[in-house]
């Protein structure tokens, strides 16, 4: 009996070696660990799911990394998957299979578009720290697609960029070697390959501490920021932006004080030099340069500094667009400040609202395709508070309608009103006031950085 039941043990290990085609993660024993890391470079998609197997490792925002998790020295294969913004499908868009190996560090990058996703893979050895050295290792990524190719120079505050000194040159999809440097104030240039006059970002002075791994990757703006690239530090301290100290933030300015007639706007208590000159009710201006990350604004009647209808400071981030909406009545006006991000999604339409009715403290709003009656369907945002902006709204290309209803209730207070949607499009819609306080009127707001 003993002899038999072994006989059936070998079998059915048969049946399972079988089963499994030898696959590496199924039968070897792993022997060590291994990093797996994702960066997001695709300017045209949202948020990007990234997986080893069928498990959900992170949900990744362009420009952002997954920071690390590490695995055993198996076999698995990796993906990036796209949810639609629109209806929640999910498309599988790239993957790869990888052995994974021991003390070795692997970020996969995605590129390119929906329809034609790359993935690229950056590995390198793993590289642990004390924590009290007085160096820290640096590398430098370009995946900007917009780009030719790239020269990167890191160096103490001053230094000017002149051509064979640049610590990296790179084509788009490349990561370089790593360099160990000594802790202190640096500064990075990225010029075009062999051209340092040809600037296209400058950070600030950065302090760099000893015993990290650093790694600084360039990316398309693509409306996130107004330098000509963006670039965004990832180490153990995190994924966090670079700012670029030549390029400006933008401010526009859009009027929504019911009765408050023309107005103009300063900046920094200087009162000699208007920001925005004879701005009317349910107006707009383009966006202008601003310094500095203290925001001061007031907004007086026009011409007339001598009375302050609202004032308000905010403190902003570098090299960003924001709009300044003035809403509310005059009896208590209000400014409010939105960042703008400027950024596009591939083949589908973007929308804001800003509810900007004081006479209604919630509503709800019905963005439909046209023809649609509000009777048959339900809100698409309910209770929009006043003074507030709504997440993006994404639409496929086409004619739609906007409702905005009392909350909980049919009851129409504007629309609905027609607007069509491109794809690649930004739009944005202001619910305003009207003369009637149980009614609204809608402002559409078409200008964009730059």
């Amino acid at each position: 009996m003993k002899f038999l039941h072994r006989i059936l043990l070998l079998t059915c290990a048969g049946v399972a070696l079988a089963a499994t085609g030898c696959s590496k993660s199924a039968l070897d024993q792993a022997t060590g660990k291994g990093t797996i890391k994702a960066i997001h470079a695709s300017p045209g998609l949202g948020p990007v799911q990234f997986r080893i197997e069928e498990r959900l490792l992170s949900t990744i925002n362009y420009r952002e990394a997954l920071a690390g998790s590490r695995y055993d020295d198996l076999t698995y294969a990796f993906h990036f998957e796209l949810q639609s913004p629109i209806d929640g499908a999910i498309t599988r868009i790239a993957s790869r299979t990888l052995n994974v190996q021991a003390e070795t560090d692997y970020t996969f990058v995605l590129t390119g578009s929906a329809d034609d996703a790359i993935m690229t893979l950056w590995e390198r050895p793993e590289r642990n720290w004390v924590g009290d050295e007085a160096q820290f290792a640096v590398s430098f990524g370009h995946v900007a697609e917009s780009w030719g190719d790239l020269d990167f120079y890191f160096a103490t505050p001053g230094t000017a960029a002149v051509d064979g000194n640049q610590l990296a040159r790179l084509t788009f999809g490349e990561r370089a070697a790593e360099l160990e440097l000594a802790a202190g104030d640096y500064e990075l240039i990225i010029t075009a390959a062999g051209e340092p006059a040809t600037v296209y970002f400058q950070s600030n002075v950065t302090t760099q501490t000893g015993g990290r791994n650093l790694l600084l990757v360039a990316f398309d703006a693509a409306g996130v920021a107004t330098s000509p690239l963006s670039v965004q530090s990832i180490s153990g301290d995190g994924n966090l932006p670079v700012t670029d100290a030549n390029s400006p933030s933008y401010l526009r300015a859009v009027h929504g004080i019911l009765g408050a007639g023309n107005v103009d706007m300063y900046l920094a208590q200087d009162f000699t030099s208007k920001f925005v000159d004879n701005l009317g009710f349910t107006g707009f201006t383009p966006f202008q340069a601003f310094a500095g990350n203290d925001l001061d604004i007031s907004v007086t009647p026009l011409d007339n500094v001598g009375v302050i209808t609202a004032e308000q400071t905010f403190s902003v981030a570098s090299n960003a667009a924001f709009t300044t909406f003035l809403l509310g009545t005059t009896a208590d006006p209000v400014i409010s400040l939105f960042r703008s991000n400027q950024r596009t999604l591939d083949d589908i339409g973007t929308l804001k609202v800003l509810q900007g009715s004081e006479n209604h403290e919630t509503l709800d709003l019905y963005i439909k395709t046209a023809g649609t009656s509000i009777a048959e369907v339900s809100p698409s945002i309910i209770g929009q508070p006043s003074r507030a902006i709504s997440n993006d709204i994404f639409l496929a290309p086409g004619s739609y309608e906007i409702t905005v209803t009392v909350q909980n209730e049919k009851t129409v207070v504007a629309g609905p009103f027609p607007f069509e949607v491109a794809a690649d499009s930004l739009q944005e819609i202001l619910i305003v006031e009207n003369s009637d306080p149980a009614t609204a009127d809608f402002v559409v707001i078409t200008d964009i950085v730059n």
